[in-house]
């Protein structure tokens, strides 16, 4: 069997190489902006301010290493070295790495930094009020933006409105039948919103097995009769017939879909929980 491609040391590809190698350089060293929970855009990983102090600390560190003549300061010294080029080695052989999968390189650039810092203030011994700044500006900057706007734009990353739609659905005694939505907002999984809904609803084994009708506490139809996950642009024509009586959990961006009258129930967020309008 062939190796997949994206691994470059079993299947070599200078291309893929290559595109490692950026990922690894932007996210890591540029702090250019990557997956959106793995760090606030506007700050990256470690504030932008640390940029400069990183690359000034593993440029002097490694000239000093290789300068120096005591052996034992010299093997203390190697081994942050050596976790430094351990994590970008990761970084080299991971495919098209974000922060989060090559988080072990982000200990070894937080001390190479703080070197770099010591270094500067040391020199010019005015800068570390200014340092002292940035960084504080920077700090209240971050928890005012993550507290705030970082807060609500995450919310649909972390499918709370649709949690919070299918949970309301589930209480709701008068529909037998949920049908339920595979658009989370920022993708379409109909295998993640089943996931979902399992969890919120607390779903028990059993029930989901079939082998039991009685499923945190209330006696339900069988499971493959009570959640069904549908896909509203392939199966619009078809909806009316299918939800009937039901309850329709679904994305507001999905009405366009939707070419039968219905009545709301109730808006949670981005979400609309539909019944066909008789």
């Amino acid at each position: 069997m062939e190796a997949p491609a994206e691994i470059p040391l079993l299947n070599f590809s200078f291309a893929q190489l290559g595109k490692n190698a950026w990922a690894l350089f932007s996210h890591v060293f540029l702090q250019l902006p990557d997956i959106f929970f793995n760090s606030i855009p506007a700050f990256g990983p470690l504030y932008h301010v640390s940029i400069p102090f990183v690359f000034a600390g593993i440029i002097v560190f490694t000239i000093q290493l290789f300068r120096e003549k005591n052996i034992e300061k010299q093997t203390q010294m190697l081994a942050l070295w050596g976790f430094l080029v351990t994590g970008i080695w990761v970084g080299l052989i991971t495919y098209e790495v974000n922060i989060n999968r090559v988080n072990i390189i982000f200990y070894p650039i937080i001390l190479l930094c703080a070197y770099g810092i010591g270094l500067a203030v040391r020199k010019w011994k005015k800068l570390w009020p200014v340092v002292a700044s940035a960084y504080g500006i920077s700090s209240i900057l971050f928890f005012g933006t993550y507290f705030t706007t970082y807060a609500e734009e995450s919310r649909q990353y972390y499918n709370k409105d649709f949690m919070e739609a299918v949970a309301e659905a589930d209480t709701l005694e008068n529909y037998d039948s949920l049908y339920i939505t595979g658009n989370l907002g920022w993708q379409f999984n109909r295998d993640a919103t089943e996931i979902l809904t399992q969890y919120v609803c607390r779903i028990d084994a059993q029930y989901y097995q079939g082998k039991s009708n009685v499923s945190n506490g209330r006696e339900l139809p069988a499971y493959a009769d009570r959640y069904h996950y549908i896909y509203p642009e392939q199966q619009a024509a078809e909806l009316v017939e299918m939800v009937g009586d039901g309850l329709l959990v679904l994305y507001q961006g999905d009405l366009q879909y939707i070419d039968f009258s219905y009545d709301v129930v109730d808006t949670v967020g981005d979400y609309l929980l539909l019944t066909v309008q008789n």
